[in-house]
Parts: structure tokens; sequence; C-alpha cells
């Protein structure tokens, strides 16, 4: 007996969509079968997942209808009941059209892709009838591979899985999963928007979240807008309902639906079915935007759904899963059944939505007290296409992250042995989610303030990109960095944020030095730095004492210049003679070694919070930024107190000395080159060598 996987797979970082069949009776069958189906799978992952979850329902619906048209007998039957299908199968092609119909998108502030592959044994014959009937109705590609090589064939599976994502999902199946596999059904959904009125980001602040009870069970990143938006409390449904647009059309929206006091999210999810999302916006459309104030935790969320198998047989859909009853004799000519249903799904709720977006700012003076809408307990959120009225995308929040509580992180981290191998092996070591938002938000926001001229900057140095600086750019267009961020009270919560010193007390000991701090903003448009070694600007040794911390504030990425590193480079154990590059910031020194621009790099693609950690020798640099978003991170150098210093004029570090100090003479003062490293430094308060820096 053979068997087949379907495998089920989603990405949302927010919202996604289809258009209108041109069909009417077929369009309000639509709406009602999708609707219908949503609710009955929301109803058990609620249960399953415990209020906290994501899911796209469109596209298990999509990829479960596609099945059914290989279905036959009971199968079929159970089938036509679950979904909610048409007895006659063309109004089932127009479903799958409308549902298809979700990459037809013309607004250019969202960007929504749907696709669809089924991959099959080469020895295993799919019937015609059934090929032409995918590839004319849903646009569906065949692809023949050999299950026998499993390795390769989880490869091409996820290789295709990544692509429909964007790298969102990079792997949904492994070799272990294809055993006795014949085919394996994907249906991808790919969304990224912006939200039609952005939340500041400066009135984002830490607040607290409560269970269903109401006792606090943590804190949250609590975004926050003033605007007029639609709002009903519905009688009907025990709940409020908010309503929160995407882009610039009036296509897609996130309903945000919160409970009354002394609700539950269960209690609600059964009351959904006795409204529709029509009699929603209708509700909508008759009362008008409200004036609200509007309070919503920042979220991720990222569910794998592996057992999704089992709800759906909970549901009535019993025999595809059985080996000596599933009937898809219109599929196959071999006995086929669908061993496994896999669902992954990921969804990001930020202040721009998913995608950076300018947006005019706009200040509402209200006449009457707003309405306040405080998501500071458990919720449900549905992402809607307006145009069909069907969910897209389900879920609900419960469960504030650690992430998200980042004033509930530990103060400690503690390396593995593996990790400290790595890094004397590699000269570098990247910690995922290392420091916390508060830190990171707070220290980007006093950059913001600077640029803005806001704030004084004090004593730290401003540096401007001057080739940006040539096309007009101001303020956070223009500078490039901020330096001496360590003698800044808001900027020490970074170079002295506990889990950061306790991690570097591991690699060079203590007591140690802040050496050298900055925040470095990357523009749009900013060019590369070359590759360089930071130990050419330090007069002071050993270079086993020293380290450096890069931290991402905003996700970093090839495209908008992330850091890249020649890993084991920092073993040559010499630093290469150094100077001003082409196609480089003028200010920038780089490696005048042709050979190591050619060298193989390690490209550190990181998420807020991510921290890198690399040797002084170690040959590193970033690319530019082709994105029109900015890539911002938090960089500092230190040093044990037990280094001392070297005298550099005779070496080949003597252009940086030279060209330090004739900087220092110019701002008059009379420094040599270790003199200006004496007051650019900072101790750490511990115990331990005295200090010869």
């Amino acid at each position: 007996m053979a068997k087949f996987m379907f495998i089920i797979f989603i990405c949302a970082i927010i919202p996604q969509i289809f258009t209108q069949c041109t069909v009417e009776r077929a369009e309000k069958r639509f709406q009602r079968s999708v609707y219908e189906f949503s609710l009955e799978l929301l109803t058990r992952l609620a249960q399953e997942k415990d209020i906290h979850f994501v899911t796209s329902t469109l596209s298990t619906w999509s990829l479960l209808t596609v099945t059914s048209l290989g279905a036959a007998g009971t199968t079929l039957a159970e089938f036509k009941e679950v979904l909610k299908l048409h007895p006659r199968k063309c109004f089932n092609y127009k479903y799958l059209e409308l549902a298809n119909s979700v990459s037809e998108n013309n607004e250019t502030d969202v960007i929504v892709e749907k696709s669809s592959a089924i991959f099959v044994d080469d020895r295993t014959p799919i019937l015609k009838s059934f090929k032409r009937r995918m590839k004319s109705v849903v646009a569906t590609e065949f692809e023949s591979l050999s299950f026998d090589n499993a390795e390769a064939a989880a490869q091409r599976v996820n290789d295709y899985v990544s692509r429909a994502t964007h790298d969102v999902i990079d792997e949904i199946v492994s070799p272990g999963d294809l055993e006795n596999v014949l085919f394996i059904m994907i249906d991808a959904i790919f969304f990224k928007g912006a939200w039609k009125f952005p939340f500041p980001r400066e009135n984002t602040q830490v607040a607290a979240f409560y269970n269903e009870r109401g006792a606090q069970i943590g804190q949250t990143n609590s975004m926050f807008i003033t605007k007029k938006l639609n709002y009903r409390n519905i009688d009907k449904i025990s709940a409020d309902v908010l309503e929160l647009p995407y882009g610039s059309g009036n296509r897609y929206s996130m309903l945000v639906i919160l409970p009354n006091r002394d609700v539950s999210v269960y209690t609600v999810i059964e009351k959904l079915k006795t409204v529709s999302l029509k009699s929603i916006q209708l509700l909508f459309d008759e009362y008008g935007p409200t004036s609200m104030e509007v309070n919503l935790p920042r979220f991720k969320i990222t569910s794998d759904l592996d057992n999704l198998g089992e709800l759906l047989e909970d549901m009535g859909l019993k025999t595809m899963f059985d080996s000596s009853k599933a009937d898809f004799t219109k599929l196959s000519k071999y006995e086929v059944y669908v061993s496994n249903f896999i669902q992954k799904a990921d969804i990001e709720v930020t202040e721009e939505g998913t995608v950076a977006a300018a947006v005019t700012e706009e200040e509402f003076s209200f006449r009457s007290s707003p309405t306040v809408f405080n998501a500071n307990k458990p919720f449900l959120f549905m992402i809607v296409d307006k145009k069909v009225d069907v969910p897209l995308f389900v879920g609900a929040y419960s469960k504030p992250s650690d992430m998200e509580l980042g004033s509930e992180m530990v103060d400690t981290y503690n390396l593995s042995a593996d990790q400290k191998r790595f890094y004397e092996d590699n000269g570098y070591l990247v910690i995922k989610k290392l420091i916390d938002f508060t830190c990171l938000y707070g220290c980007k926001q006093r950059f913001i303030k600077i640029c803005k001229g806001v704030v004084d900057r004090g004593g730290m140095t401003i540096v401007k990109e001057p080739s940006l600086a040539a096309q007009g750019a101001k303020g956070e267009d223009l500078i490039n960095k901020i330096s001496e961020i360590h003698f800044d009270d808001v900027f020490a919560t970074y170079t002295e944020h506990p889990r950061l010193l306790h991690v570097l007390a591991q690699l060079i000991g203590e007591p140690m030095r802040v050496i050298n701090s900055m925040l470095i903003n990357k523009p749009p448009g900013s060019v590369r730095h070359p590759p360089h070694q930071d130990l050419y600007y330090f007069p002071f040794r050993p270079a086993e004492k020293i380290t450096a911390a890069w931290t991402a504030i905003d996700d970093v990425t090839v495209e908008n210049g992330c850091l890249y590193v020649i890993p084991g480079s920092h073993k040559r154990n010499f630093i290469y003679p150094h100077g001003n590059l082409p196609d480089s910031n003028k200010l920038y020194h780089g490696i005048l070694e042709p050979a190591v621009s050619g060298e193989p790099r390690a490209q550190l693609e990181m998420s807020p919070g991510d921290t890198v950690l690399f040797h002084p020798l170690i040959v590193h640099g970033s690319g530019p930024n082709t994105t029109k978003g900015y890539r911002k991170a938090l960089t500092a150098h230190y040093a044990h107190e037990g280094c001392h210093y070297v005298d550099a004029r005779d070496s080949v570090q003597q252009p940086i000395v030279l060209e330090i100090e004739a900087e220092s003479r110019r701002r008059g003062f009379q420094l040599s080159f270790e003199d200006v490293w004496r007051y650019k430094s900072k101790p750490i308060p511990s115990r331990g060598l005295q200090s010869k820096l």
C-alpha cells in the first residue's frame, strides 16, 4: 500500500487576499464555505494551542478543496460536508478560482503572492484528467522527482517553500518525513503589507498583559495610536471589534476581536458562527468611523501545526487518512491515502505593519472623549479580504513571549563549550535575541531625536555619509553614525547591558573597559564598508583580550547591508595594510590586499536583538543599503584591563596613527594616538587587575 503526504504551508507577516468571482451565486457560497470551515478549525485550534496561534484557514481550505477533486465515494462525500462544497463541480472550480485570485493585487504597498505545487515520485502516475483540472483551475505546478533520494527530494520541496515565502519559512519537510511518500502537495501564501495608519514608534511602551481571569501574566510592548477607525461593540458575539486597514486602498484589513469583560475567547469563537464578515462590515458602514485610542501588543507568532490531520479528522475528514478506506481513484490508479497534513504559519505585527512605509502623520482633535480599545488580555484576530468577505488568516494572542518581555530577561547568558569553540575557531559568534526590545527601542529613539536636533548630542561625535551629503540628504537620511556613545546615559544601557557584559567576561575576562562605541545607521543609498580589521585602529594588545559586540536594532539583510566576515581570518595573526578604497565611504579604511576581497564570506543576516561577537583581527565589512529602509545597529569594543599599549608608529598602523593625531590637532588638542584612546575609553566597574589602559 502506498501512501501520500499533503503538506500545506503558510507564511504571513500579516494578512493576505483574493478577488471576486464573476458569478454572484458562487461568490456567496464560497464566502459561507470558507467562513464556516474557518470557524470550525478555529474552535479546535484554540483548544489545542491554548488560545495562542496563527493559521491560514484559506490555505488549508484551498488545499483540501484541490484534494477533493481527486476523491470519490465516501471520501468525496466527507469533503463536501466538511468544506461545504457545492454538489456541482463547476461551482467548486469557481471557488478555487476565487481562492487563487489572491495574487491579483494592484496596490503598491501590499505584496500578495499565492502559489501551489504538487511534487510527484517519478514512478507514480497521476491521471492526466486530474493534471488538466489542476493546471486550468488553480495553475498548479507539477514537479517530478525521486523520493528514493529522500535528502535531495526534501531539499527540492524546501527550496520551493523558501522561494514562495521569501525565506520566511525555509523548511517544511525533512528527509525522514518522506518514507513511503508518493505525493507532496503544497499551497503557499505570502503577504507583506503596511498599515494604512502606522502606529508611531515613539508611542510604544511596556504595558501589563492579563489573562482571562484578570491576573497579570506578563508585559508587552504595547503600540498606541489615536485615529478614527471602524469599531463596534457587537452584542451577538459579546465582543468589541476593531478594524485596522492595510495599504492605500480599502481591500485588506485586520479585525481585532476583544471579548467583553468576563467573556472567554472560546465563547466569542462559538458566537462568531451567528454573524458573518459581511454583517460586521455593514455595521461599520452604518455607523461610520469612531474616534479611537488603540493599544495593541507588538507581537510575532509562529505556529507549527504538525497535528492538523488529527483536527481535520475530528471535523469529519476521516477516510482520507485511512489506508484501507481512502478513495482517490480520480487522482491516481495507485491506492493512495493522506498520511499527514502539516501547516506552518508565521505572523508579525509591528508599528509599520510588515514593511516600512512613508505615511504623513496625522493628528486628530476629538470633540468628545475617544473610545478606548485596550488589547491587554487574550484576543482574536482575522485578516480579511473585503472584496469577497473571507478570512485569510485567523489566530489568537494570549501569551507575551520572552522577547516581548524585555524587562523580564535574565541578566546572565552562559556560553556553551560549543559556542566558545566556534568563536575560537572562526573568530565570531552570533547569539540570538541577546539584547531586549526596551534597550534597543530607547537607543533608537535617542538617535532619532539627536538627528532631529531635539536633544543635545553632548560629547558624542556625529559622522555623516559623504555620498548622501552630496545628494542633499539631511538628518536621519544623512547621519551615518554617532560615536563615543558609551558616555551617554541612554546608550550606556547597551554598552553596559548586564547580559552583554556577562558574555564578554566569558570571552576576555574581567575587569574590562569600553574602548569604542557607536550607533551605526545605514540610510537608503549608503555605500559599502570595505573589508577591514578593527585592530588596525587600536594601539593596545594582546588581541585575544579584545573583542567587539555588534547588535542589530532593525532587521539586517544582505539587501540593506548586513555584516559579513571571513571566518578564521583572525588566525593569520597579522594586520593587513589599510587605506581608502573606491566605491566606499572616504572616511572608512579598507584592506589594500586585493585577494582579500575575493575570499569566501559569511553573510550575517540578523533580527533585532541578535548580537555578533568578533575578534579584532577578523576581516569583516558590510555591503551597501539598496533598500528604501534604514539599517541600524549598536556596536562597542571592549578590552581587558590587563591589556597594554604598544608603539604603532613604525608599523602597518602608521597611517591611522598620523591621521588621528592630525585630527586631534585640528580640534585644538595635542594628544598622542595612545592618549586619544585613553580619553575615549571607560572602565566597567569590576574587581580585578589594576588598569594599564
